[in-house]
């Protein structure tokens, strides 16, 4: 192996050097809609990541949780991310909530997704999707044949 080259080295240090570095600024994360028995709003601070690792033994951005939407996990995640507007709210509580059903699974997972997408930082937010990590969230609900109904999962 050859030893690298001085004037390469030097040429890297100078342009370090030259560059200022900018110090992170705080992303101001606003809370997701959603409406279940009623209208709410969703935040996924440290909280809420420390109640549903409680809850779950898993990260909130675990690969697991959101690769196969299974009605635990995201009633975990919906609790943890309601938590911070009613401390009264228990697990049962949202479980039982209206909207919480198979019916509505690209709707939760939409608002799921739209949380994940504020609360994850930008450059991360960047890589989970370029690396495949990213909420595999539906698209378009299909009918059990597997074709499109045409209607788009996305709320407007």
């Amino acid at each position: 192996m050859s030893s690298p080259d001085p004037r390469v080295e030097e040429n890297r240090a100078a342009i370090a050097a030259s560059v200022p570095y900018v110090a992170p600024q705080p992303k101001i994360i606003r809370p997701v809609p959603i409406v279940l028995d009623k209208p709410r709003t969703m935040v996924m601070d440290f909280k809420a990541m420390k109640l549903f690792h409680n809850l779950t033994g898993l990260s909130p951005w675990a690969r697991e949780v959101w690769s196969d939407p299974i009605p635990d996990v995201m009633a975990a995640l919906l609790y943890s991310a309601l938590s911070h507007e009613d401390p009264l709210l228990t697990l049962e509580d949202v479980e039982s909530m209206e909207g919480l059903s198979m019916g509505n699974i690209a709707y939760l997972s939409d608002r799921l997704g739209e949380l994940w997408g504020e609360t994850m930082p930008e450059a991360d937010q960047e890589a989970a999707k370029e690396e495949g990590t990213a909420p595999n969230l539906p698209q378009e609900p299909s009918t059990s044949n597997g074709r499109s109904t045409g209607r788009s999962a996305k709320s407007t």
